[in-house]
Order: structure tokens, then C-alpha cells, then sequence
């Protein structure tokens, strides 16, 4: 829970932890097993092939959906090809607006296009 909070900034409250993980021990998504810790022993969660499978299926699937919701603001640099979400650089080149992830990649685009017209 404290790693949790760490990561998200928000509180994770035993009530809501607990049930969820034996949810996934009654799926056989986990298994655990009691460790000693100081006066109490500790639950220990660990997944297990069928979770790690599930775990690889969900994060395809927020990737797909994640992919979609960002696709559309999506610039594809005119040189190298990466995709560039935020601070596109924007040359206008032979009467074209194109798109480049950078000032090298707009640079080595024109160095591409001299090269092709003096051969």
C-alpha cells in the first residue's frame, strides 16, 4: 500500500486492497504465502503464470487504447519517422508544411533533398 502511494500520490486502503488480491488468489492469478516479519507474519502476494498472462493481456489492451486516444494528435517526423506527441517542429520545404520530431531531422531532411538534386 505505502509503494502504492508512492507511485499515485493517493491512499490505498486495506479494504479495497485485500479483497481484490484474494479475488485474484481465487482465480489463481496469485498465490501467497504467510512470511515472518517482526511480531506478525506478512501475506506475500506473488503472480503467477495465468496472472502474468493476464497482466501482459491488460497492458496490450490499455497500449491499443491508449495508442487510439493519442493517435489523432500524433505529428510523424518527415526525416526519421518517429512519432512526436508534443513540441513538433514545423518547416515549410518546398511549399509543404512538414512535421520533424527536430532541427537536426529538419536539417538532414534538406541536406537529403540537395543531395538527391545534385546527382
Amino acid at each position: 500500500m505505502s509503494k502504492y502511494r508512492r507511485r499515485t500520490g493517493r491512499p490505498l486502503s486495506a479494504g479495497t486492497l485485500y479483497p481484490f488480491l484474494q479475488q485474484l488468489d481465487q482465480q489463481g492469478a496469485v498465490t501467497s504465502c504467510d512470511k515472518p516479519v517482526g511480531r506478525r507474519p506478512r501475506r506475500e502476494y506473488q503472480l503467477t503464470s495465468k496472472g502474468r498472462k493476464a497482466v501482459g493481456q491488460l497492458f496490450r489492451r490499455f497500449a491499443s487504447i491508449t495508442a487510439a486516444a493519442f493517435e489523432s494528435n500524433l505529428e510523424v517526423c518527415a526525416s526519421c519517422g518517429c512519432k512526436v506527441y508534443e513540441g513538433t517542429y514545423f518547416e515549410e520545404i518546398q511549399g509543404k508544411r512538414l512535421a520533424f520530431c527536430c532541427g537536426h531531422c529538419a536539417n538532414s531532411y534538406k541536406s537529403s533533398l540537395k543531395e538527391g538534386s545534385s546527382s
